[in-house]
């Protein structure tokens, strides 16, 4: 019977290479996340004295879908297609150059909130890095969807 043992055992250790189609994802890797209704933002520009916040998509192929202006505080994004300029009507967090770490815009039935970390660095004057936040959208129907973003946030 001893003898039986590992012709026994030989087929159940080769199990798992049967199912070599499904492997796991390592944790820790960036799996693309489809920006939804996100369109990407053109390119803006800042006054003397002016802070802007820019956050893209943390994806393969990043895109800047968010734009904010300290003052006004007003965000642009592109949603549906449409250019967009929603108002800030939220904040909470400790404020740096102008952005708090939370903040929600909306115009109508549409809102936008912004959950961010900013890191400030010695070598970066006048802005921050946002290493790591997310975008929360709602819909007019009340759908939700949550966005992985990073950024920079810059002062002219």
């Amino acid at each position: 019977m001893n003898r039986m043992l590992p012709f026994i055992l030989l087929p159940l250790l080769a199990l798992p290479g049967c199912a070599a189609s499904r492997q796991p994802v390592a944790q820790g890797v960036a799996v693309p996340v489809p920006a939804g209704p996100f369109g990407e933002v053109a390119p803006q520009s800042l006054q003397p004295g002016q802070c802007g916040l820019a956050l893209w998509t943390v994806a393969p192929s990043a895109r800047r879908i968010f734009w904010a202006y300290a003052a006004p505080p007003v965000a642009r994004m592109v949603i549906d297609g449409r250019t967009l300029d929603l108002p800030r009507v939220e904040e909470s967090g400790e404020p740096l150059f102008g952005f708090p770490s939370h903040a929600r815009y909306a115009a109508g039935t549409l809102s936008v909130s912004v959950d961010v970390d900013f890191e400030s660095r010695s070598d970066l004057v006048g802005g921050a890095v946002v290493r790591a936040g997310t975008i929360s959208y709602v819909d007019s129907a009340g759908a939700e969807l949550i966005l992985p973003v990073a950024g920079l946030l810059a002062c002219q």
